[in-house]
């Protein structure tokens, strides 16, 4: 009895060890996803899960719950030290604003005033705009998921007007 208790508590430290080990793999970011959804919504918001594989798993989140999340107002395994990564990253929020830009050379919704796009077709960007983004995690398509770095320093570069002016030309 002795022995089989032993080897039953072995096990469960055994297993707790390893799916302890196995959590910590995973790495967390945030995204966005410049993904229309039909109903006005033109970006999508939510955290990556990266395993030690390299596979992806997002979970959605509205953008008000995202906004709070990076703002580290609301807990996310993305940012457990609860840290404002908007001012950590120097980003301005309202950045997330601009990303339809990228896809569309014309809003295609009619309850905005600013209804100019940067992108070189009308439903998406040229080959050329494509490859500009590419440095960010683009890699198929606008509709790429990008996280982590790459999403705060597109963040940044959006607001820059020569940044802009340098896409719209590709």
């Amino acid at each position: 009895m002795v022995k089989k208790n032993f080897l039953f508590v072995l096990l469960l430290i055994i297993s707790i060890t390893l799916f302890s080990q196995e959590k910590k793999k995973a790495q967390y970011y945030f995204g966005i996803c410049i993904l229309d959804n039909g109903a006005g919504q033109m970006v999508r918001f939510g955290t990556v899960r990266v395993s030690l594989d390299g596979s992806k798993k997002i979970t959605y989140s509205s953008k008000q719950n995202f906004l709070l999340k990076v703002a580290g107002h609301m807990e996310s395994r993305a940012n457990p030290d609860k840290i404002n990564n908007w001012k950590e990253y120097k980003v301005n929020w309202k950045a997330l604003d601009l990303l339809w830009k990228l896809k569309y050379s014309e809003y295609p919704y009619d309850r905005r005033d600013d209804k100019e796009g940067w992108a070189n077709l009308t439903f998406g960007p040229s080959p050329g705009q494509l490859k500009f983004l590419s440095k960010y995690g683009f890699k198929k398509s606008i509709n790429d998921f990008i996280y982590g770095d790459n999403m705060y320093a597109l963040l940044i570069d959006i607001q820059n007007p020569e940044w802009q002016y340098n896409y719209s030309m590709q």
